[in-house]
C-alpha cells in the first residue's frame, strides 16, 4: 500500500489507495480532512480552485467572491530548522519540537524564545541543542 504524494503551493494531497486528504498549514494551525477523488482533481486545476477547497473544507460551503482574497493568510511566519521550528509572529518568537521521552518520540511542545535564541538555533545542530533545552528548562545544557 503506497501514498502518492502531490504537493501543491498552498496544500499536499495525499492519495492512499481511493482515499484522499487534503492538508495545509496556517502559521501554526495544520489542516487535515478526508476530500472526494472530484475534489482532488479540482485542486490541481489551479491555486484560485485549490484555495475554494480548502475553504469548502474547513467551512463547509463554498467561498463567496470575496472571501478568498485574505483567505489562509497569517501573520505567523514560520521558520523551519532541523528538527525544530520557530513561529514568529509580530515580534513574538516561539520554538516548536517533540520532546523525546525514554527514547521515543514525545509530544509537541512550544517554549517563547528572544529573537537572539532563534538566531543561536539556526547557526549550528549544537546551538539548537542548547536552545531546546535551554527553553525547556531555562538552564543551558553543560
Amino acid at each position: 500500500m503506497t501514498t502518492e504524494i502531490q504537493q501543491y503551493k498552498n496544500c499536499t494531497v495525499l492519495k492512499n489507495n481511493n482515499d484522499y486528504q487534503i492538508l495545509w498549514s496556517r502559521g501554526k494551525e495544520v489542516f487535515n480532512f478526508p476530500i472526494s477523488q472530484e475534489l482532488a482533481k479540482r485542486v490541481s486545476k489551479s491555486k484560485k480552485d485549490a484555495l475554494e477547497v480548502m475553504f469548502y473544507c474547513e467551512h463547509h460551503r463554498w467561498p463567496k467572491a470575496d472571501e478568498l482574497d485574505d483567505y489562509n493568510h497569517s501573520n505567523t511566519i514560520v521558520h523551519r530548522g532541523d528538527g525544530f521550528v520557530v513561529y514568529e509572529t509580530d515580534g513574538y518568537y516561539e520554538i516548536s519540537f517533540f520532546k523525546e521521552v525514554g527514547g521515543a518520540m514525545g509530544p509537541e511542545v512550544c517554549y517563547p524564545i528572544t529573537k537572539e535564541l532563534m538566531d543561536k538555533a539556526f547557526e549550528s545542530s549544537r546551538g539548537a541543542y542548547e536552545v531546546m533545552i535551554y527553553a525547556e528548562t531555562g538552564h543551558w545544557p553543560i
